[in-house]
């Protein structure tokens, strides 16, 4: 748009009185004499000529880009960037309780899993204020010595921070057969929780590593023979104990008939679905659950980020 030097000099007036000056828009209208609306429509021509150029000055602008850059790669909701520092877990749990805490409503029923993140989330959250909250326990739990890789550790702990009304799955993480989670699945109290967790509106869990069948770390929750197929279908990584390849297809075949928890459908319709994983050796396990449009809202570290844009 070509404008005269007379109306140039007017526009670039109304911006320093906007701008520079504070002035608000109807003061500047008093002053000029004009409409409000008309003002309005002058601080918009401003940017559009450049006559005012906005910058934004920011240490963290660079942390900012690499956030909207995988959110646009892969449609996601948001992108929570951290520095990769020494303390991994605490620094992804300080960036998830913040963001956590700003998106926690009302009424709000929030699914959890276990691990490392989650219990530092929890570490870093003060005690809420929402009302009416109630927290639910994604997966079957399972008898460990550290109580962040107990489930319902993890729920009991939220219910206690967010003042919300908990409910756990009072059964292992996997059965032995089909047939017996199908007669768990009959039961009142089981029914009951289940009807819960279709409706969270929240979930908020790890992305593990699918890691070898010899290697200590191998979920001891799925028989080796299982766990062999499942390495054999290419696995890369797990939520909920529901495991994917790098493109996020499931691989858990005929295991996921045995495991008592949210099924991946009903997972998949939680309108926010908070992942938290970070370090190089999850890159792969991020990207499959990326992929598999299994999480929608993504806390990670800097350099892990890097990595998930190659």
């Amino acid at each position: 748009m070509n404008i005269d030097s007379k109306t140039r000099k007017e526009y670039t007036k109304i911006a320093t009185y906007y701008y520079e000056l504070g002035m608000t828009q109807e003061e500047i209208a008093n002053k000029f004499l004009i409409s409000r609306q008309k003002v309005n429509r002058v601080i918009k021509k401003c940017i559009e000529i450049g006559i005012v150029k906005i910058t934004i000055q920011d240490d963290q602008r660079y942390d900012i880009e690499i956030e909207m850059e995988l959110e646009k790669k892969y449609s996601l909701k948001e992108v929570v960037i951290t520095d990769s520092s020494e303390n991994l877990y605490e620094a992804l749990g300080k960036a998830a309780a913040n963001y956590f805490r700003r998106v926690i409503r009302d009424n709000d029923i929030i699914g959890f899993s276990r691990g490392r993140t989650i219990s530092a989330l929890l570490n870093n959250m003060d005690n809420i204020t929402s009302g009416n909250l109630s927290v639910c326990q994604l997966v079957g739990g399972d008898n460990c010595r550290e109580d962040f890789l107990n489930y319902d550790a993890i729920v009991r702990k939220a219910s206690e921070i967010l003042n919300a009304r908990a409910y756990y799955l009072y059964a292992p993480t996997v059965v032995t057969s089909a047939e017996l989670k199908e007669s768990l699945l009959k039961e009142d109290s089981f029914i009951n929780v289940y009807k819960k967790l279709k409706n969270c509106s929240v979930a908020v869990v790890g992305i593990g590593k699918t890691f070898d069948k010899d290697d200590e770390k191998r979920t001891s929750r799925i028989t080796k023979e299982d766990y062999v197929k499942i390495l054999n279908r290419k696995a890369i990584g797990e939520i909920c104990a529901r495991h994917f390849d790098i493109d996020g297809n499931s691989v858990n075949g005929d295991v996921d008939s045995k495991i008592i928890g949210i099924e991946t459908s009903d997972f998949k319709q939680i309108p926010l679905r908070l992942g938290l994983a970070g370090g190089l050796d999850k890159v792969e396990a991020i990207k499959g659950a990326l992929r598999g449009e299994y999480i929608n809202v993504l806390v990670t570290d800097k350099n892990t980020a890097k990595e998930l844009l190659k």
